[in-house]
């Protein structure tokens, strides 16, 4: 396992220093590689002891592998970055399938795709809600939860305003969602979320002093404790019809 995750280190440092790819690209290609080279078949699957059964079968399988990935990560291996990547990448990933990906195959988003945001302060935002081949990234997503708030934004863009109606009763609790992970601090240095994984993405020399334990528990704190408990909120706000 040791011989494994060296190659594997090896292999990360490789991608984080392509110049040619962006940080989403470098997150997409690390994770790749981190499931080529660990399998879902050398972890435990027993459920039961993360304490959140009633959940559980309503994450991606995807979820549930890099769940039980990053705690061995932790526990067996030390290698606090590549479990807080995975355990922040879960987030992104679940924001995604419970409501991104519901909206952009909704009628209300086929009804305003292709339409124009009239305010450049938006456009990002904007784009990041059209394109349902990349959904938004960690980094799109407190500027989505600001923007549903924004009257000038709904205003701007047709996509914005049709994914707020979309949400409906849960646009509150989304908007809730987006300002938890733009405002958690992680760590002694207490670094947003967002910023963990460009770090890792960056391949940054210095990520030995930014991640510890603190950061995991907090990070673990911040995914399944009360009171904030993220993957729990985006179960329970989910848009993903059952």
């Amino acid at each position: 396992m040791k011989n494994t995750q060296s190659i594997l280190m090896k292999e990360i440092h490789k991608l984080v220093s392509d110049p040619s790819r962006t940080e989403d690209e470098k997150a997409d290609a690390i994770a790749k590689k981190i499931y080529a080279m660990m399998p879902d078949e050398v972890f435990d699957n027993n459920k039961s002891s993360y304490n959140f059964s009633d959940i559980w079968d309503r994450f991606s399988s995807e979820t549930r592998a890099d769940i039980n990935r990053s705690i061995r990560f932790f526990t067996e291996m030390d290698s606090i970055d590549i479990a807080l990547f995975l355990m922040i990448r879960n987030v992104e990933r679940e924001m995604a399938h419970h409501f991104f990906e519901p909206y952009q195959s909704s009628n209300i988003f086929n009804k305003v795709k292709g339409t124009l945001c009239t305010k450049k302060k938006y456009l990002k935002t904007h784009e990041a809600l059209s394109n349902n081949m990349n959904h938004p990234t960690m980094g799109n997503i407190p500027f989505i939860g600001r923007a549903l708030q924004e009257t000038a934004a709904l205003e701007a863009s047709p996509v914005i305003n049709a994914f707020s109606k979309f949400l409906k009763n849960s646009r509150i609790p989304f908007c809730e969602i987006c300002k938890s992970i733009d405002t958690y601090r992680v760590g002694v240095n207490k670094n947003k979320i967002v910023e963990i994984r460009n770090i890792f993405a960056h391949g940054n020399d210095d990520k030995n002093n930014t991640y510890d334990k603190s950061s995991y528990m907090d990070v673990s704190k911040f995914l399944y404790e009360p009171p904030i408990r993220i993957l729990f909120r985006i179960i329970i706000y989910s848009k993903l019809k059952s």
